[in-house]
Order: C-alpha cells, then sequence, then structure tokens
C-alpha cells in the first residue's frame, strides 16, 4: 500500500477532497474555500511549523458591522457576546473587528477588535441552526484555544 508522500497527486487529491466537503456542508462562501485551499496548498509545501500563525495579527480576522447601542455596550465591556448569522468559519481564538455602522448614515469609522473566546452554534439549547453565540474579549484569545 502506497503512502500518501508516495502518490504523485496526494496534494492535489487532499485539497480537492477538503474543497467538497467544504462546499457540501454549504456553511462556507467561495471564496472562503479557495483561502483555506491555498492555506492547505502552503501547509503541504512548507510544513506545519512553517506557516503556524505565531501573533496575533496571524490570526483570521472578521469584520463585522455593529449598530452604534450594542458597540457602545461592547466598548464600556458591559456585553462580552456576539450573536450572529453562522455564515462564517469562525473559530475560538480568531479575531472579530467590530465596525460601528449607523443606519442612513453608513460606517463612522469606530473600530473595537475582540477576540473569540467560545463559540455555541445553533442546534443548541434552542438556538436556531444558522446563528451563533460568541463569548467575545479584549484579552488574548489564544489561551482559550482548544
Amino acid at each position: 500500500m502506497a503512502t500518501i508522500e508516495e502518490r504523485p497527486d496526494s496534494k492535489r487529491h487532499v485539497i480537492n477532497r477538503a474543497c467538497k466537503d467544504l462546499e457540501e456542508c454549504g456553511r462556507f462562501s467561495r471564496a472562503q474555500i479557495e483561502h483555506i485551499a491555498a492555506g492547505l496548498s502552503e501547509v503541504y509545501d512548507r510544513g506545519v511549523d512553517a506557516v503556524a500563525p505565531t501573533t496575533a495579527t496571524a490570526r483570521p480576522e472578521h469584520r463585522l458591522k455593529t449598530w452604534p447601542e450594542y458597540f457602545a455596550a461592547v466598548a464600556s465591556g458591559e456585553k462580552t457576546f456576539e450573536f450572529r448569522k453562522d455564515d462564517r468559519a469562525f473559530v475560538v481564538g480568531d479575531l472579530i473587528v467590530l465596525e460601528e455602522y449607523q443606519s442612513g448614515k453608513g460606517y463612522t469609522g469606530h473600530q473595537l477588535r475582540r477576540g473569540i473566546t467560545y463559540i455555541m452554534r445553533g442546534g443548541t439549547f434552542g438556538l436556531p441552526v444558522g446563528l451563533v453565540v460568541l463569548g467575545i474579549s479584549d484579552t488574548d484569545p489564544t489561551r482559550y484555544k482548544r
């Protein structure tokens, strides 16, 4: 039996299979799948240690439009969670950038960076499928990564 390293098409085969699985689950956009495929290709070419994130800026960042009242609650520390559509590949340790947005006026230019510390996806505890609750913190989210 040939090992994966001995097969000349192993890299392409594994990446294509992963992309097909991501497409079938229906939770990722084409752009996200292409980004993941590029990352897998880099891992194959350079090795996991060479491409592993080592700083906060290397973690994935999700930009999220946020209404002023909720933006202010996060800024004050009163609100430590986000309730969102589960339309992105959120992972504990990722960063979110909350961008304050006023209806009819657009973006205000105010932003907050927070780390994702916990994720509860729809389908549990009465939370509808397709929605997600993100625990967020302004501390280093990598300490929560499992």
